[in-house]
C-alpha cells in the first residue's frame, strides 16, 4: 500500500505527551511524573466540565497572507454560537456589512466594493471580549483568464508544509504521495468561473510527474474566478493517511505569464469521530466544532509556495485503477 493507516496518523498527532492543550479556561494535563504514593484511594474527582467558552477560533485571510484576491470577505469562526450583538468585524478604511451564520458559530464582513491590488490591510475581529487582528495583502493584476485553460501544474508533497493539525508535520514525509497536481481545465470567461481537478502523482522518470493511477482524481466543482488571479477550488473530501480531510478547499494564484499557481493554502477538517479514537479529549490537540456542533474536528492548514507548470500532462479520471499490483 502507498499509505499508512490511521493509526500512524494518530500516534503522530498526540506525540506531544506531557503537554497541556486548551479548548476552554480549564486545561487537560497529562501527568508525567511518577507516582509514589501507596494509597489506593479510587479517584473520587468526577469533574467532567467541557464548556466551550466564547472566543475566536480562527479567522481568514490569516496574518501574513499574501495574493489575497480584491473581492475577499473576511471570515471568523468561534468557540461557540454567538450573537449579532457580540461581534465586530472590521478593515481598517473599508466600509462593509457584517452578516452572522444561523448557527451563530461564524460571521462575515462583506467590503462594499473591491479592495486595492497589491495593497495591505488588517482585519480586526472582536468577539466576547476577544480580540484578533489579521494583516493581508491583495493579489496584483488580473491576468487573461484563458492562459490557464487546460494547464497541469505540479507541487512536489516534500514542498507541502502542514500547519494544522498539530504533529502533522511529521507525517508528511510518509504519506505514500510524490506529487500533487492542479489542472485547469475550463475558463468561463462570462460567468467568470474555472473548471479545475486535483489528482495525485508519481515520478515520470524524466524530471518530471505522471499521473498516480492508484489514487483517484479529485474533479471539483466550477470554482469563482472573479477574483483574478486568485482562485479557490472546493469543497470535497480527500483521502490521506487512512483518514479523510472533509470539505477541503484549495486556494492559489496564478502567476502574470500562467506558468505557476502560487501562494497554495490547503484547508478543511478531519472528524476525529470517524477514525475510532476520541483524539480531542486527549487534550494533546485543540478541537474545534464540526458542521453538527460537536467538538470534535481537527482543523487542517497546509501552505506551499508554487506548483510549476509543465506541459503535456492531464489528468484523466478513467485511468484509476487501485487493483493494479504497481498499488501494493
Amino acid at each position: 500500500m502507498r499509505t499508512l493507516s490511521h493509526l500512524a496518523l494518530l500516534a503522530l498527532i498526540a506525540c506531544g505527551g506531557g503537554t497541556i492543550e486548551t479548548v476552554d479556561d480549564d486545561p487537560v494535563e497529562t501527568d508525567t511524573d511518577t507516582d509514589t504514593d501507596t494509597d489506593t484511594d479510587a479517584d473520587t474527582d468526577t469533574d467532567t466540565d467541557t464548556d466551550v467558552q466564547c472566543g475566536i477560533y480562527q479567522v481568514t485571510p490569516l496574518d501574513g497572507d499574501t495574493s489575497v484576491p480584491v473581492n475577499v470577505e473576511v471570515r471568523a469562526t468561534f468557540t461557540t454560537a454567538v450573537q449579532q450583538s457580540d461581534v465586530t468585524i472590521s478593515i481598517a478604511g473599508v466600509t462593509g456589512t457584517t452578516a452572522l451564520a444561523g448557527d451563530g458559530r461564524s460571521a462575515t464582513f462583506q467590503p462594499s466594493a473591491d479592495l486595492a491590488q497589491d495593497t495591505e490591510y488588517t482585519a480586526t475581529v472582536s468577539v466576547c471580549g476577544d480580540s484578533r487582528s489579521n494583516t493581508f495583502t491583495t493579489a496584483g493584476a488580473p491576468i487573461t483568464p484563458t492562459d490557464v485553460e487546460g494547464r497541469s501544474y505540479v507541487l512536489p508533497w516534500s514542498e507541502l508544509t502542514f500547519i494544522e493539525p498539530q504533529g502533522a508535520s511529521q507525517i508528511t514525509g510518509n504519506a505514500g504521495i510524490e506529487f500533487l497536481i492542479f489542472e485547469s481545465e475550463n475558463v468561463d470567461t462570462t460567468n467568470e468561473t474555472v473548471d479545475m481537478s486535483m489528482g495525485t502523482g508519481v515520478s515520470d522518470g524524466n524530471g518530471g510527474a505522471a499521473q498516480d493511477i492508484c489514487q483517484p482524481v479529485v474533479e471539483y466543482p466550477d470554482a469563482d474566478f472573479s477574483g483574478n488571479p486568485v482562485v479557490e477550488i472546493g469543497p470535497q473530501d480527500f483521502a490521506i493517511q487512512g483518514a479523510t480531510i472533509e470539505e477541503m478547499y484549495i486556494a492559489g494564484t496564478f502567476n502574470a505569464d500562467a506558468t505557476a499557481f502560487e501562494d497554495i493554502r490547503v484547508r478543511g477538517y478531519i472528524d476525529s469521530r470517524n477514525l475510532g479514537f476520541d483524539l480531542c479529549s486527549t487534550g494533546f490537540v485543540t478541537c474545534s466544532p464540526c458542521p453538527d456542533s460537536v467538538v470534535s474536528c481537527l482543523n487542517v492548514l497546509a501552505v506551499a509556495d508554487s506548483a510549476a507548470y509543465q506541459a503535456g500532462l492531464v489528468l484523466d479520471p478513467a485511468l484509476y485503477n487501485n487493483t493494479d499490483p504497481s498499488c501494493n
